[in-house]
Protein backbone atom coordinates (compact mmCIF):
# COMPACT_ATOMS: atom_id res chain seq x y z
CA UNK A 1 0.00 0.00 0.00
CA UNK A 2 1.59 3.28 -1.15
CA UNK A 3 0.01 5.40 1.59
CA UNK A 4 1.21 3.24 4.49
CA UNK A 5 3.31 5.03 7.10
CA UNK A 6 6.77 3.40 6.93
CA UNK A 7 7.51 4.61 10.48
CA UNK A 8 4.37 3.15 12.04
CA UNK A 9 6.17 0.24 13.69
CA UNK A 10 9.37 2.17 14.39
CA UNK A 11 8.22 5.55 15.71
CA UNK A 12 7.89 4.41 19.33
CA UNK A 13 11.53 3.22 19.33
CA UNK A 14 12.96 6.12 17.30
CA UNK A 15 14.16 8.20 20.26
CA UNK A 16 16.21 5.30 21.63
CA UNK A 17 18.61 5.77 18.72
CA UNK A 18 19.35 9.41 19.56
CA UNK A 19 21.90 10.49 22.11
CA UNK A 20 21.86 13.62 24.23
CA UNK A 21 24.64 15.86 22.97
CA UNK A 22 25.21 19.15 24.85
CA UNK A 23 27.37 20.37 21.97
CA UNK A 24 24.32 20.09 19.69
CA UNK A 25 22.42 22.56 21.86
CA UNK A 26 25.43 24.91 21.94
CA UNK A 27 25.77 24.71 18.14
CA UNK A 28 22.13 25.62 17.53
CA UNK A 29 22.18 28.34 20.16
CA UNK A 30 25.20 30.05 18.53
CA UNK A 31 23.76 29.66 15.04
CA UNK A 32 20.29 30.92 15.87
CA UNK A 33 21.53 33.89 17.92
CA UNK A 34 24.03 34.88 15.22
CA UNK A 35 21.26 35.01 12.62
CA UNK A 36 18.59 36.54 14.91
CA UNK A 37 16.23 33.62 14.35
CA UNK A 38 12.89 33.95 16.15
CA UNK A 39 10.81 31.24 14.44
CA UNK A 40 11.67 27.76 13.17
CA UNK A 41 9.87 25.39 10.84
CA UNK A 42 11.34 21.93 11.33
CA UNK A 43 10.48 19.85 8.26
CA UNK A 44 10.78 16.13 8.92
CA UNK A 45 10.62 16.87 12.66
CA UNK A 46 10.28 13.22 13.61
CA UNK A 47 9.29 12.86 17.25
CA UNK A 48 9.92 16.54 17.96
CA UNK A 49 13.15 16.54 19.97
CA UNK A 50 14.62 19.44 18.00
CA UNK A 51 11.34 21.34 18.34
CA UNK A 52 11.66 21.05 22.11
CA UNK A 53 15.27 22.22 21.91
CA UNK A 54 14.36 25.24 19.77
CA UNK A 55 11.43 26.13 22.03
CA UNK A 56 13.69 25.95 25.09
CA UNK A 57 15.85 28.57 23.34
CA UNK A 58 12.84 30.89 23.21
CA UNK A 59 11.85 30.34 19.58
CA UNK A 60 8.38 29.90 18.12
CA UNK A 61 8.30 26.48 16.51
CA UNK A 62 6.26 24.52 14.00
CA UNK A 63 6.94 20.99 12.88
CA UNK A 64 5.92 18.86 9.95
CA UNK A 65 6.56 15.26 9.03
CA UNK A 66 5.21 12.81 6.46
CA UNK A 67 4.79 10.21 9.20
CA UNK A 68 1.59 10.49 11.23
CA UNK A 69 3.12 8.15 13.82
CA UNK A 70 6.07 10.50 14.33
CA UNK A 71 3.79 13.56 14.53
CA UNK A 72 1.63 11.87 17.12
CA UNK A 73 4.67 11.36 19.34
CA UNK A 74 5.90 14.92 18.72
CA UNK A 75 2.49 16.28 19.69
CA UNK A 76 2.52 14.28 22.91
CA UNK A 77 5.87 15.81 23.89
Amino acid sequence: MADADPYLGFAARYDAFRTDAPERRAFFERLLVRHCVRRVLDCACGTGDDLLLFRSLGLRVEGSDLSDAMLTLAGAK
